[in-house]
């Protein structure tokens, strides 16, 4: 089968067509586009047995390995251990109902509530309901992108089973920082006042072995980042506005791959 490969090209050292004033009233075309025709994509963390990584699977990305950082929209790749930057804009924590592999029938739905564990049975480190399915508690991180030449994007970082501690520290690390504000106290600084480094580390446990996050503290905002502050802002209330359309996993573990527990490695 043909390897996929980014689905958007990117101009590369070529002079840019510069719009003159004709271009100035008219229409983009994307007048009607709404969140229903849009996807955020996911950054996940391909594994050995990912789907990406394997030339003889159609959905082989050039490139791809273990360890590697997965865009879900774009289906590129990023070398983990380089990372990615990202300013954190929101987080929701969310109990993702799966139909059993075997079913071929992947995502369910979702459940706000932790509630819902109530209604389950713990059987091999999985939530288990009575019509089968599980639920998996995961952790989303809706954060915007900043590559090296400054360019930016929206993109949705899930986090569940081992990683769940990686969230629980990132989100502790995001309230342990503070800023001085206009009266000249010191307070919590919000979650998009700094960047951050995630990478990819190598995990294991008796269970078997894994690729994961790595994420640092890499800065804060500065004045120079006005704009960039204001896209984050601008992502954020559109996440609590519910105007955010992620595309979702289909199939749980396709991109991911690890279900382990009892990890504590940052």
């Amino acid at each position: 089968m043909p390897t996929k490969k980014a689905e958007l090209s990117v101009v590369e050292d070529k002079e840019l067509l510069i719009l003159d004033e004709s271009f100035d009233n008219i229409d983009t075309g994307l007048e009607d586009v709404t969140k229903e025709d849009m996807a955020i994509p996911l950054l996940q963390v391909l594994q050995a047995m990912s789907p990406q990584v394997n030339k003889r699977d159609g959905a082989y990305v050039e490139g791809a390995e273990a360890g590697s950082i997965y865009n879900s929209v774009l289906q590129s790749v990023t070398d983990g251990e380089e990372g990615i930057t990202v300013i954190p804009c929101s987080y929701r924590k969310a109990y993702v109902e799966w139909a059993p592999r075997d079913s071929g029938m992947g995502m369910m739905g979702e459940h706000e509530s932790r509630s819902i564990l109530d209604q389950c049975t713990k059987s091999d480190g999985k939530w288990i309901l009575d019509n089968g399915n599980y639920i998996e508690e995961t952790a989303y991180f809706y954060v915007i992108t900043v590559d090296s030449d400054g360019n930016t994007s929206q993109a949705v970082i899930p986090m569940k089973s081992s990683q769940l501690t990686k969230a629980r520290k990132w989100v502790t690390t995001m309230k342990m920082q503070t800023r001085i504000n206009s009266k000249g106290q010191r307070v919590p600084a919000p979650m998009f006042m700094n960047k951050y480094k995630l990478t990819t580390v190598h995990q294991q446990n008796d269970q078997g072995n894994w690729f994961g996050w790595g994420v640092s503290l890499e800065s804060p905002l500065t004045a120079e980042d006005r704009e960039l502050l204001q896209m984050a802002m601008d992502f954020r209330n559109a996440v609590q506005s519910n105007d955010v359309k992620v595309q979702q996993e289909q199939q749980e573990g396709a991109s991911t791959g690890a279900t382990f527990d009892n990890d504590d490695v940052m």
